[in-house]
């Protein structure tokens, strides 16, 4: 008796499909709110975090 039945392996593909799916769409997410974050950091003129270094970080706290 095999454990890869005809339905063990249809319900291994759905299942995997489903998968490379929900990472396609979380991927696509991601990069869409990078851009839009960059986008609308280009249209106010500000810099980023990984431009301004330690002065961003610190620029909360009350001196």
């Amino acid at each position: 008796m095999s454990w890869f039945t005809p339905e063990v392996i249809e319900i291994l593909i759905a299942v995997l499909k489903a998968v490379v799916i929900l990472l396609v769409v979380v991927a696509c997410g991601a990069f869409m709110s990078f851009g839009e974050r960059r986008l609308l950091g280009l249209f106010q003129n500000r810099y980023g975090p990984n431009r301004v270094g330690w002065a961003a970080r610190c620029s909360w706290s009350p001196t």
